[in-house]
């Protein structure tokens, strides 16, 4: 698996007195210009991208700092990762670009630049949230009902990640959680091999554990099932 990581921030004046020492960071920034007539988005990009993760290409892989643009449909969502991204449109196309090592990018290779992401499921869906983790990535759609949500999962599941009963290094397409089914989800948080879930009911939290990253106090080396935890108030 890659080690290269980034970080992301969002803003217009985000770049103001800002240093970064990180050696394979990346910053994107959504800049958007509202016209009477549409709406155009452009991303800021920079860092180090030998995965695809700036997006410009497959022989630009370090820069100081450019944009990439989205074109007449813009960019109505934005969720980044340490390897890979995903951008929904305003018509409701899902745009993908990085790493595709585990099946994150749900592409059968690494993508340098923005591509359309051709999944029935996830294109013009009335997606809430999305999280990219290091090798996997979780999406939240609303139920058909209007009641709660559905969770889907893919990419990395070796460590119970995508909360799935089967082990896997690679799930190549969306697989619903359905643990999850009909619940209202608030947040998403998809770490290096395990993920988080914030729901109306409580906090859950799936995968790796060897170093207690899910929050339990019996922590074991992966958690398959969603284990919902206590928050402390001190």
């Amino acid at each position: 698996m890659a080690s290269s990581f980034a970080r992301y921030c969002v803003g217009t004046n985000a770049l103001r007195n800002q240093s970064f020492g990180a050696r394979k960071s990346i910053q994107y920034l959504q800049k958007r210009n509202i016209s009477q007539s549409n709406n155009r988005s452009k991303i800021f990009v920079l860092g180090r991208g030998d995965h695809g993760q700036l997006g410009l290409g497959p022989h630009k892989t370090e820069t100081n700092g450019e944009w990439i643009k989205m074109g007449a449909k813009g960019v109505k969502k934005m969720w980044t990762g340490p390897n890979h991204a995903f951008i929904q449109d305003h018509d409701g196309k899902l745009w993908g670009w990085g790493e595709e090592e585990n099946g994150q990018l749900l592409s059968k290779e690494d993508l340098f630049e923005p591509k359309v992401i051709q999944d029935s499921l996830l294109n013009n869906a009335n997606i809430s949230f999305i999280s990219c983790g290091s090798h996997h990535s979780l999406c939240a759609l609303q139920s058909p009902d209007g009641n709660g949500h559905q969770l889907f999962g893919w990419g990395s599941n070796q460590y119970g990640e995508l909360g799935l009963k089967e082990l896997n290094e690679k799930v190549n397409q969306p697989q619903e959680i359905t643990f999850f089914s009909g619940k209202t989800i608030t947040a998403l948080s998809c770490g290096e091999d395990f993920s988080v879930v914030a729901t109306t009911e409580g906090v859950y939290s799936f995968g790796r554990d060897d170093m207690g990253q899910l929050g339990r106090v019996d922590k074991k080396e992966e958690e398959k099932k969603p284990f919902r935890f206590k928050l402390s108030q001190t």
